[in-house]
């Protein structure tokens, strides 16, 4: 129920719910998935002899620099924040408050992919 007397249906948590659980479930099974392929790779190469610099050059654990994770994921709860600020303060109920909640994390994702190109620029500089 919601502050002005109107209800939800049930459908607007059940669906992103169950959309959310089957992305968490294939991620799993993806990075799964990639440890094993790697180990065979490696076990392969090692078996080969092929230098173990070049092994490691092949597979490299990804590195992710801590502080870009940090500015992705702030410039994401910020566009999340923003969209639900818009959508308490306009009250759309349904398909209205879905598109205003994703337009906002895609202009969040956006406005990451700028802040990143142009650190590359300063950095090429």
């Amino acid at each position: 129920m919601l502050p002005d007397g109107t209800s939800v249906s049930r459908q607007f948590f059940e669906i992103p719910t169950t959309i959310l659980a089957f992305c968490l479930v294939g991620l799993f099974i993806l990075t799964i998935l990639r440890w094993i392929l790697d180990f065979r790779l490696k076990s392969k190469l090692m078996s080969k002899e092929v230098p173990e610099a070049l092994i490691h050059q092949l597979i490299q654990p990804e590195k992710k620099d801590s502080k870009s994770q940090a500015i992705k994921w702030f410039f994401i709860f910020l566009g999340t924040g923003i969209g639900l600020l818009i959508i308490k303060f306009s009250m759309p109920i349904g398909l209205h408050s879905i598109a205003i909640l994703s337009i906002s994390v895609a202009l969040g994702f956006l406005a990451y992919y700028y802040f990143i190109k142009n650190s590359e620029k300063k950095n090429i500089s």
